[in-house]
């Protein structure tokens, strides 16, 4: 089984027995990361995937979607879901034998609230197929992982410049924190010691590597010192498996419990 969402692809497709899905394009713009601008075949360009799969006597099994990776905004799913079925209305002339339909992840691994409320928008959707055989699966990665994993990190180097404390912690957007560069995350730095002075400071924290633009938040942060430790939760999502040894430094050392 594979996907296709253009009639380009479904034209390499046309002699091979694989069995065929057709990504639709969907509303993501309140996704952390949107993958439209990329992916997928809107409603009219799917009708035409649909027509020449038919001239080629080539059924297409169903669809997929995918609403954007850290999705925030739960209607969309009931959306896309909708978009399918008004695809597949307009389509039955075509006589497709529509089985599958993939949709997608993106689900909020971080508030039971928030996944709640997305899997509601999904029943929701799901309820318009109810006379109707089609199997429905997902992709909740994001869900399952993000939890999973707490990045527990020392401060290695300290000064002061340009009127604010520059710290230096023994990571880097090159290893465990790239999901700051892949995943537009907002990693929160907690202090596994609070100092007894509660003053905040301008601080700015870099990563440990040669690069000047490894530079992991900047923020307000209380006088801390080289061996004081962050502990940085929900790192279980799209950070060490883009982790990389740029410049000579080992990956993150994992400790499993």
């Amino acid at each position: 089984m594979t996907v296709v969402d253009s009639v380009n692809e479904l034209d390499k497709l046309r002699d091979n027995n694989l069995e065929v899905l057709v990504r639709i394009k969907v509303n993501d713009k309140d996704s952390l990361m949107p993958f439209s601008s990329k992916f997928g075949a809107d409603f009219e360009e799917t009708i035409d995937i649909l027509k020449l799969a038919k001239k080629y006597k080539k059924n297409i099994s169903g669809f997929s979607f995918h609403v954007g990776s850290g999705c925030y905004n739960p209607v969309q799913y009931y959306d896309a879901v909708k978009m399918i079925y008004d695809i597949m209305n307009k389509t039955k002339d075509l006589k497709h034998n529509y089985k599958i339909v993939d949709i997608g992840g993106g689900f909020n691994g971080e508030s039971d609230e928030k996944f709640i409320e997305q899997a509601n928008q999904i029943k929701k959707g799901l309820d318009l197929f109810k006379d109707n055989k089609l199997k429905f699966i997902s992709e909740p990665g994001r869900y399952f992982a993000t939890k999973s994993h707490t990045l527990y990190v020392p401060i290695i180097a300290k000064k002061r410049s340009n009127r604010k404390n520059v710290y230096v912690i023994d990571e880097s957007l090159y290893s465990s924190f790239s999901n700051i560069t892949y995943d537009v995350a907002k990693p929160k730095l907690d202090l596994m010691n609070e100092p007894e002075d509660k003053t905040l400071y301008n601080s700015v924290v870099f990563g440990r590597t040669c690069d000047s633009a490894d530079k992991i938040i900047e923020t307000q942060l209380p006088e801390l010192e080289i061996g004081d430790y962050f502990r940085i939760r929900n790192m279980g999502a799209y950070t060490t498996a883009s982790s990389t040894t740029f410049n000579g430094f080992e990956q993150t050392q994992k400790i499993y419990l």
